[in-house]
């Protein structure tokens, strides 16, 4: 009963005052202020002796700012924010980027050196998501010098007008929606959309800085063009990334601190996380620490994990494919990738949701993730295909929705599949059986599952069925794959036996090489790649050592009757009954001339380059037709056959 006399007497001894519930509020930020001016000057020097005018410090609530005293790097992106602020008096902007960052730390830097420009500036966290009516309740009194108590945008706007503010909200994602487009607002909190709107876009002389993971609807609609709203795109700081793992203690080489920063794309809180688990597991050592290629602990699996239990299935989706691709990759490519097939304009707007989400990189039209983002989304992946797999009657959505690996991409790409996704899989599962006998009885219950739901339903799971079952080396005898749809299934190198494939429908996947009917061969200089053409226009180029298909040239359109390596195997000549011969980069694959032959029809055609690799010779018809190869010119031709010429050589 006498807890709260008890409790105002504390506080009115503690504060100086007489305090009550009345003037409590008063009385705290009397106190504030008279701590804050004993202080500052001895121990938070940033907050005056940065500022553009020393002179006169502004009004100042701090609230929540974080400590920046250890701060490095980011001297362009302060530039750029202050140009906006001081010189272009920008009336909105936000600071947009993923968790850990280091937004918050570039808002407080900029703050705390251009406080000196405003009358008053007020820092608060919307981490708690206040509503509307809260926080303009908390600023209103404070930029009016408590003349004005009204929370209301109204009288917000009014003293923006009056009076040169600077006001800062850090953690504006925390008022988004999840599970729906990026800039989103949760419901009950669009009102702050009509905040952004009205600062934004009302003439006035102070500024609303925002930090948040996603980028709100209004700044993406008003910023360009010369407008007063804008945003910037934070990514990882090289200058922070390397201050960090050093003022950890970690030891290693400067190229072991790049590629352990590399790593995690620079991201400060990410680099802090890891550099503490380096210190207590590895000793501080980075190059033991790499040497066991692992990027994710737990607290940076949290921070991801945070971010994309926000996204709609749509975006999970590209996500999904991004990480599966591993690579730079285009809109159509992931429009064939998703199944069900989703219209383009779906397509596209999730990828601008991911782009404001700054989950996803891009470039010239093609998209990709970070190696952080990436590695965790693999993981994602991993654990659920392998999860459906091994726990009888769960549904399938994952081995239906996503492809192990591709048969469609580089072979390079296909090789890191097999190695981080494919083979992740398998080892899970080889933790839940105990012999690769129960692992094949699972995954011929797996196949019924398979066939007893829409068996031509385009989806991946028997192409990853045939996969897993083919890299583990398993006895596919017996295994019934008639009737379904089977995509993105690898079979190089298989034989399919006894396997029932009767009326299964195969799209995108590959085979052992079946080639049609070959022409000409010829083996390269050095004797370690065989070049095959075919009479359906197609030349193979294959590694001597390991039988392996390393290139497939394609472009000529009719029969191709010869093929010839130059002397240094630098360039492989094609002629072909379609009048034309072909001069290919092995290296590349690509072909980088083609020499029109002077003949209506060519019926038979021989190539021979000449000792030095300058001059080559073709049998066109009755005639030998000499090209100089660097500047593709006919520069003789010689006459005398009566008959089609069938073999030419230089001596």
């Amino acid at each position: 009963r006498d807890v709260g006399p008890k409790f105002w007497k504390i506080l009115s001894l503690a504060l100086g005052e007489s305090v009550s519930k009345k003037n409590f509020h008063a009385a705290l930020e009397r106190k504030w202020q008279q701590e804050k001016e004993v202080l500052q000057p001895r121990n938070n020097p940033e907050f005056n002796s940065n500022s553009t005018n020393n002179s006169s410090l502004p009004r100042s609530d701090w609230g929540e700012i974080i400590d920046v005293s250890f701060f490095h790097g980011r001297s362009s992106e302060i530039a750029r924010v202050e140009q906006w602020i001081q010189a272009e008096n920008s009336r909105l902007l936000a600071i947009l980027g993923m968790g850990g960052v280091g937004k918050t730390a570039l808002a407080a830097k900029v703050a705390q050196q251009i406080q000196g420009d405003f009358e008053a500036v007020i820092w608060r966290s919307l981490r708690n998501a206040p509503p509307l009516e809260t926080l303009l309740g908390d600023l209103v009194p404070f930029l009016s010098d408590r003349q004005d108590n009204r929370g209301e945008l109204q009288r917000l706007l009014y003293w923006l007008r009056a009076k040169r503010c600077l006001l800062i909200l850090d953690n504006a994602e925390t008022i988004l929606q999840s599970q729906d487009y990026a800039g989103q607002y949760l419901p009950g909190y669009e009102n702050y959309g009509d905040l952004f709107r009205a600062v934004g876009e009302t003439v006035h002389q102070s500024c609303l800085l925002l930090t948040s993971r996603e980028k709100p609807a209004e700044i993406a609609i008003l910023e360009g063009g010369g407008s007063p709203v804008g945003s910037l795109k934070l990514v990882g700081s090289p200058e922070a990334a390397i201050a960090i793992i050093r003022a950890k203690g970690l030891s290693g080489s400067p190229s072991e601190e790049q590629e352990l920063c590399q790593r995690y794309s620079y991201n400060p809180l990410a680099l802090k996380i890891v550099a503490t688990s380096i210190q207590d597991l590895f000793g501080g050592a980075i190059a033991d620490f790499l040497a066991e290629d692992t990027i994710l602990f737990y607290n940076v699996r949290r921070l991801l994990e945070q971010q994309f239990n926000r996204l709609f299935p749509l975006e999970k989706s590209i996500m999904y494919w991004l990480a599966i691709n591993r690579e730079w990759t285009t809109i159509s490519e992931l429009a064939e990738d998703i199944t069900p097939k989703v219209r383009k304009l779906d397509l596209l707007e999730a990828l601008e949701s991911l782009i404001r989400r700054s989950l996803i990189e891009k470039q010239g039209g093609k998209y990709t993730q970070q190696p952080v983002v990436m590695e965790y989304v693999s993981d994602r992946l991993i654990e659920r295909i392998a999860q459906e797999i091994a726990h009888e009657n769960v549904p399938l959505n994952f081995l239906h929705s996503y492809a192990l690996i591709k048969t469609t991409v580089k072979d390079y790409i296909r090789e890191s599949q097999f190695r981080l996704i494919l083979e992740p899989v398998i080892t899970k599962l080889s933790y839940a059986f105990a012999s690769q006998d129960a692992l094949t009885l699972q995954l011929k219950k797996v196949l019924q599952q398979i066939k007893a739901q829409n068996p031509l339903a385009s989806g991946y799971a028997a192409g990853n069925l045939i996969n897993l079952g083919c890299y583990l080396k398993l006895d596919l005898k017996g295994f019934d794959f008639s009737h379904l749809s089977i995509r993105q299934a690898y079979l190089q190198g298989v034989s399919l036996q006894k396997v029932n494939l009767q009326n299964a429908e195969f799209s995108r996947s590959l085979f052992t090489q079946n080639l049609g009917s070959v022409l000409a061969v010829a083996f390269s200089p050095d004797g370690t790649r065989l070049a095959i053409a075919d009479n359906e226009g197609i030349i193979y180029v294959w590694q001597v050592a390991n039988s392996e298909l390393e290139l497939t040239l394609e472009g000529h359109t009719d029969w191709i009757w010869s093929v010839a390596w130059s002397p240094d195997g630098n360039i492989l000549a094609s002629g072909s009954q379609d009048q034309t011969v072909r001069l290919w980069h092995p290296a590349t694959g690509k072909c980088h001339k083609i020499i029109k032959l002077d003949t209506d029809w060519l019926f038979w055609a021989s190539i021979a380059w000449s000792p030095d690799g300058k001059t080559s010779a073709f049998s066109v018809q009755e005639t030998i037709q000499l090209w100089e190869i660097e500047t593709a010119t006919c520069v003789q031709i010689l006459k005398g056959h009566e008959q089609h010429i069938a073999s030419i050589a230089w001596q």
